[in-house]
């Protein structure tokens, strides 16, 4: 299964990748020692990409053989009043777990950006009859408006990348139909997503807990702050 598996993740990843390049130049970036790291004695390999006129993308794996595989795709918009758009995908043999979320981390919530929510939710929506995957309450929850975690198996391998696909489309029409921020905007647009990436640190969160407890809470907070969402890149 270790080969089916990679195959899915680099199916994911590139095809995020792909899509994305049809509408914006992408340009990856150096991510110097946080390359390559281990947590909770998994290995995960990092890249990171600036989408121009949108933001930060994160993309992480951990391809070695073991009993799991995983892929994280994120996108932390800064330009526009676009929701964070976060995505992974866990590979247990012939078990999946996955989760798609959209964390409205934006100042203010107007009739284009809630009719954009609420497609997020349509896209989910159609998926609900796979089996679930719980989730423990967290702080976070308030400014999640749409998630959906399943639990499958191989044969829905092609379901779960067709809801990826569709809610990275979704993102893509919602940015083209968004007008930019202007520079006050841009300070409360980037504000949101510096205090989200401190609290994830500061507050916890079910995967952030797993990092603090690996890298140390500097190092945690040197990667979300330079790659994972990267408000230290996009300060002005």
């Amino acid at each position: 299964m270790f080969e089916t598996n990679m195959k899915a993740i680099e199916r994911r990843i590139n095809a995020g990748l792909r899509r994305l390049r049809r509408d914006y130049e992408v340009k990856e970036l150096d991510v110097g020692d946080l390359k390559r790291f281990t947590v909770a004695g998994r290995v995960h390999v990092v890249s990171q990409y600036e989408i121009a006129g949108v933001g930060n993308l994160l993309i992480m794996t951990n391809p070695e053989k073991g009993p799991m595989q995983m892929d994280t795709f994120t996108l932390t918009p800064y330009y526009k009043n676009l929701p964070l758009f976060t995505s992974d995908y866990m590979y247990f043999e012939d078990k999946r777990m996955f989760l798609n979320e959209i964390y409205s981390l934006v100042d203010y919530q107007d009739d284009l950006y809630l009719s954009y929510i609420e497609r997020f939710g349509e896209n989910c929506k159609k998926y609900e009859h796979l089996p679930p995957m719980p989730l423990k309450p967290c702080w976070y929850d308030d400014i999640r408006p749409v998630v959906i975690a399943k639990t499958t198996a191989p044969e829905n391998d092609d379901e779960i990348f067709e809801l990826f696909m569709a809610n990275l489309e979704t993102f893509i029409e919602m940015e083209k139909a968004s007008p930019l921020l202007d520079e006050a905007q841009y300070q409360a647009k980037w504000g949101r997503n510096y205090e989200y990436a401190r609290a994830l640190v500061e507050d916890g969160g079910v995967s952030t807990d797993l990092f603090v407890k690996s890298l140390g809470a500097d190092k945690t907070k040197e990667f979300f702050y330079s790659i994972f969402f990267a408000p230290d890149r996009y300060r002005k």
